[in-house]
């Protein structure tokens, strides 16, 4: 029986090994690893496309933040119009300075600045005043070295150079690479020359630029960590930035920058077992390098290909073969299945929950009728039609009915279910049962084939003592031979002659109890946990008796009143409130946030979003 549970299970492992990890091995072994040691051997044209395409890049990219720092700049010369929000740089570093909270004015404005337009680093040194602001901070920039860029002291003089007045010029473009502990440099200090305020103060607006600033789509499939890129200052032979290189491979470059062999322009210079390609950009004297392994033959690489084509097309053809079986194989039972199943749901598996959604429902309606009709032959005497007996399918085996009360005690929901299901297994005998209102007792109406009376009775009464602690007395009636005798084997299994009298004066359920539920919803409706069968055991009634209720005296069944209370909530958080529609939906009692939107839809004819949009407008 556990094999059967996961044979289907099993079968999805199977042919997904089929479909996928055979083909794999087969693609990554006799393809791809023959083609990767081809494709490794980039020639020429491809390197000076792709070291082009990086130059570009990177050069768009320093021009970009420049005309950002250019508008930085003509906007702090005014303090009003659009220009306002950067009015705290107008007054400059005296006003700063005499009033110290326009330092934290400026670091936040610095900060949405750098936001706007996607640095978030972004920092401004003022170099009369020695005033640096940057990551949340007033610096001074030995502080900042070490603090904020964490500069050990073999590399503080490449910056303590970038932020020199000697080094002042306006619109001027300053950098210095940002070594981390292995000693390449992944990013770099961008920083622009410019002017700040109505007093014009010498300044400049640095950021750190990294991997992510640039942009590096066009790498090819071979994988951004083999193909290295570099950016080398020709000023300082120094390498400015880096992309994917190692650490031997960085160190290897910048022994060949201190030993001269990048000197020439646009050359493809040897060194050893490794190779570098290069190309100038002369506005920004700058070198932008990349390594190779040696020229890629194409030909080589397509007659590969072509020896491979037809392998592959064999390959494809099988797996298409091999998957058709698999498929028809393992969807011949579900299709089966769906034959039998008039849907017009979009997924199989829908349509089959949807079917037992609603053959559940049909049961459970099945169930009510026929407690209903017990109900009132049981307190009333009317009788029940055998024409109708058979319309709700009871079986017509059933000869044999019997009445069982069990005083001074309300069976929970889920004390119900256990015993009915127990029952049912065990005797196979239908069983239903409900409370009765006010009194603090359980009636069970057995509907048997085979009178099985006594042994249901003293499995009840074993029942009872071993899950049940509080007193309680376990009444049987007679067994009667006709649905419509019920009554008989009811009010024989009482004590009092007045005691039928009693229970019927009380079967309409009172205002009292009512209000009192009602009460407790009104509290409680936001409880995501609520539930007809908690509200039950709250109340000490059955769900019978629950639904009766509200289907009788309120005129509407328990999911709907409930849905209702929390969409009426809902509506009022929507239309008076900015509360995110996710957190609306827990507040009122739907964690679900889709469950949530369809039901408000279904009330209202509108999703959540739309009606606070409506009541907006």
């Amino acid at each position: 029986m556990r094999n059967r549970k996961f044979k289907y299970l099993f079968q999805l492992i199977y042919t997904s090994i089929l479909l996928v990890v055979i083909p794999v091995l087969l693609f990554y072994n006799v393809v791809w690893k023959k083609s990767y040691d081809e494709i490794n051997l980039l020639n020429k044209e491809y390197y000076n496309h792709a070291l082009s395409t990086f130059m570009a890049n990177f050069t768009d990219t320093i021009e970009e933040f420049k005309s950002q720092v250019v508008t930085f700049s003509v906007n702090s010369k005014s303090s009003r119009g659009e220009q306002e929000a950067l009015s705290v740089f107008y007054y400059g570093t005296d006003r700063m300075k005499e009033y110290a909270y326009y330092y934290g004015e400026a670091i936040s404005k610095l900060r949405t600045y750098g936001q706007e337009i996607g640095y978030d680093n972004l920092g401004v040194y003022y170099y009369d005043a020695n005033v640096l602001l940057a990551d949340a901070s007033k610096y001074t920039v030995d502080r900042y070295l070490k603090d904020g860029l964490h500069i050990n002291e073999d590399d503080k003089k490449q910056f303590e150079e970038f932020f020199s007045v000697d080094e002042y010029l306006y619109n001027r473009i300053l950098w210095a690479p940002i070594c981390d502990t292995e000693g390449k440099s992944e990013k770099f200090l961008l920083g622009i020359c410019t002017l700040l305020g109505k007093e014009r103060e010498k300044a400049i607006l640095f950021c750190q630029v990294d991997y992510d600033d640039v942009e590096m789509s066009y790498i090819s499939l071979s994988g951004k960590a083999r193909e290295n890129y570099y950016v080398v200052d020709n000023v300082t032979q120094k390498i400015l930035f880096s992309v994917g290189a190692t650490q031997e491979e960085y160190l290897s470059l910048q022994r060949a920058l201190e030993d001269g062999l990048l000197d020439s322009k646009d050359a493809v210079l040897g060194m050893a077992e490794q190779k570098f390609f290069v190309k100038n950009q002369d506005i920004m004297n700058l070198s932008f390098v990349t390594d190779t392994t040696g020229d890629v033959v194409q030909n080589r690489i397509m007659e590969l290909y072509e020896s491979v084509k037809f392998f592959f097309l064999y390959i494809i053809f099988i797996m298409l073969f091999i998957s058709a079986l698999v498929i028809y194989y393992n969807y011949r039972p579900m299709n089966s299945l769906l034959k039998e199943i008039k849907s017009e749901d979009k997924y199989e598996f829908e349509a089959i929950l949807n079917v037992w959604k609603r053959q559940k429902e049909m049961l459970s309606e099945q169930r009510m009728m026929i407690m209903d009709l017990l109900m009132n032959q049981l307190l009333y005497g009317i009788p029940i039609s055998q024409k109708y007996i058979k319309k709700l399918g009871l079986s017509s085996k059933i000869t044999s009915y019997c009445v069982f009360v069990i005083e001074n005690y309300v069976l929970k929901v889920s004390e119900m279910d256990e015993v009915i299901q127990s029952v049912e297994g065990s005797f196979g005998t239908l069983l239903f049962a409900t409370d009765i209102i006010e009194r603090k007792s359980t009636v069970l109406i057995a509907l048997m084939e085979n009178d099985s009376s006594e042994e249901l009775s003293a499995w009840l009464e074993s029942w009872m003592k071993n899950h049940i602690e509080e007193s309680w007395q376990l009444r049987t009636g007679p067994v009667v031979y006709e649905m419509n005798e019920i009554q008989k084997s009811f009010a024989a299994c009482t004590e009092e002659k007045t005691v039928l009298k009693e229970i019927k004066s009380r079967t309409v359920i009172s205002n009292k109890l009512k209000e009192k539920v009602l009460d407790y919803l009104e509290e409680h409706f936001t409880d995501s946990e609520i539930s007809q069968q908690q509200l039950a055991d709250n109340f000490q009634i059955s769900v019978y008796t629950l639904s009766k209720m509200f289907n009788n005296q309120i005129g509407i069944g328990f999911s709907e009143y409930l849905n209702s209370k929390r969409i009426e909530y809902a509506k009022e958080l929507l239309s008076t409130t900015d509360t995110p529609v996710k957190k609306i939906a827990m507040m009122v009692g739907i964690p679900n946030d889709n469950y949530f939107s369809k039901t408000f839809k279904k009330y209202t004819g509108l999703s959540p979003i739309s009606y606070r949009e409506e009541m907006y407008k």
